[in-house]
């Protein structure tokens, strides 16, 4: 049976153990307990405990099998109320937290994600939504995202012509491995956000990359099975120069660091290391 993408990430993060010292480690682990609120869920830029951080939070304490974080998280999870009005985003986050932290209740999120993904399809790229479905059905059904979603290979071949971001692309990309397509198209789309000085841009155009625009990138080209070795030395440069007391910076000047851009941080490494 195919693992489910979510277990991919998760997967490919935990490469970090085998790519950083132990001293490395130690400042990734200081600045992840740092991250942590006090109730258990990972804070915000404004310090709030929040669900979107908290699960870029959990992803990197399962990468670096940091249990009694883990712990902390689920006890934070369980304490909190149900908002009446999530975000789709923030709906999908709580998905995803209890499906990797094997918490019961996703049922519930599975419903109201699918009325929201059909009630917000103008305002979410449909690449997105793709992903998310994808991410989805992969983790309760993994043997239904192999198959034919309606419209699926149509919007997919646009993706190839027309899409501008790199997020987006990546996105396409990960969809389209899953489901055993020709990818060369999309992988080829992929490369042409990238620069050697400054890791994958979000957009054309843009004169900086990022990190969330690397990691995105490296990680779906790993996925689909592209060769990395041209790039890796450059794009190795780029994440160590933004990488800073345990932490990874956004890359794009912002000097600010947040559990969100460290997890990219370890998951653009990790998908470039080589899997023994």
């Amino acid at each position: 049976m195919q693992t489910p993408a979510y277990q991919h990430i998760i997967s490919t993060a935990r490469q970090s153990v085998h790519i950083f010292d132990d001293s490395t480690l130690g400042e990734i682990h200081n600045f992840l307990e740092y991250s942590q609120h006090d109730k258990g869920g990972f804070k915000d830029r404004a310090g709030k405990p929040d669900l979107y951080y908290s699960l870029f939070g959990m992803w990197s304490a399962l990468a670096l099998d940091e249990k009694e974080i883990l712990n902390q998280l689920r006890v934070w999870i369980e304490s909190r109320q149900d908002e009446k009005h999530q975000s789709v985003i923030e709906i999908v986050c709580l998905f995803l937290i209890k499906k990797s932290l094997g918490m019961k209740g996703s049922g519930v999120l599975i419903f109201k994600l699918m009325v929201l993904l059909a009630s917000t399809r103008k305002n979410i790229s449909p690449y997105y939504r793709l992903f998310i479905g994808l991410l989805l059905v992969d983790s309760l059904f993994p043997t239904l995202a192999t198959l034919k979603w309606p419209g699926r290979n149509r919007l997919l071949k646009k993706a190839e012509r027309m899409t501008s971001s790199c997020t987006e692309a990546a996105a396409a990309l990960v969809v389209l491995a899953t489901s055993g397509g020709n990818t060369l198209a999309l992988q080829e789309k992929i490369l042409t956000f990238f620069d050697e000085k400054t890791g994958f841009r979000a957009f054309h155009g843009k004169r900086d990359g990022d990190l969330l625009s690397t990691a995105a990138a490296l990680f779906a080209l790993q996925y689909s099975g592209y060769d990395l070795r041209a790039i890796k030395p450059a794009c190795l440069d780029f994440i160590g120069r933004n990488y800073t007391a345990g932490a990874f910076l956004p890359g794009d000047g912002d000097p600010e660091t947040d559990i969100e851009y460290t997890f990219y941080g370890l998951l653009a490494a990790s998908s470039l290391y080589k899997f023994q």
